[in-house]
């Protein structure tokens, strides 16, 4: 992810394997605006017992939706109801996207703002999954023993860190390869 702010733009190249083929995951930036860091959920917050951190229960650490990436560039920080990124087949996931912010129109300057203000400490997070009828049943969250595609489920996220081009670049090469290892032992 690089923000450019001469140009009002945040690039993002977003890859993920193993998710529900075929099924749009929405995906955001999340984070808060008094400048605390999110934190990655885990099973503590799992309340209900369930076996799943629901945005719900993890707001607390990670923060609300900042902004979203969509498929089509479109700005938002919409949780659910935006062109968000579809899995192929084998659930595998590419996302490469510039997100161009109209600084005069003031929704897309304050999620620059905020963007702007402090990328590094937020979270990304990717959601959707399938989730059997068994699991969660009696609970009152997304997972409550109703099979099904989850949309808003979260099932992949990581904290935003700075890294200088060269580390970029190794890493880029080392998941463009394990990707391709991936797709190829299909």
């Amino acid at each position: 992810m690089t923000l450019n702010r001469a140009d009002t733009s945040v690039a993002v190249d977003l890859a993920m394997t193993g998710l529900a083929p075929e099924e749009e995951h929405a995906s955001h930036i999340r984070g808060f605006s008094n400048d605390v860091p999110s934190l990655l959920p885990n099973f503590r917050l799992d309340r209900d017992g369930d076996g799943f951190v629901e945005d719900q229960k993890g707001e607390a650490v990670v923060g609300p939706v900042t902004f979203g990436l969509t498929r089509d560039g479109s700005i938002t920080n919409a949780s659910l109801a935006a062109d968000f990124p579809v899995a192929d087949a084998a659930g595998n996931l590419h996302l490469r996207q510039t997100y161009d912010f109209d600084t005069a129109d003031p929704v897309e300057n304050e999620l620059f703002g905020e963007l702007v203000d402090r990328l590094t400490g937020r979270e990304v997070q990717v959601h959707g999954l399938f989730v059997p009828a068994t699991q969660g049943e009696g609970t009152p969250n997304e997972v409550n023993g109703v099979a099904g595609y989850k949309p808003g489920l979260p099932v992949a996220n990581g904290i935003l860190l700075p890294v200088s081009d060269a580390d970029a670049a190794r890493d880029l090469v080392a998941a463009t390869q394990s990707l391709e290892r991936a797709v190829a032992s299909e």
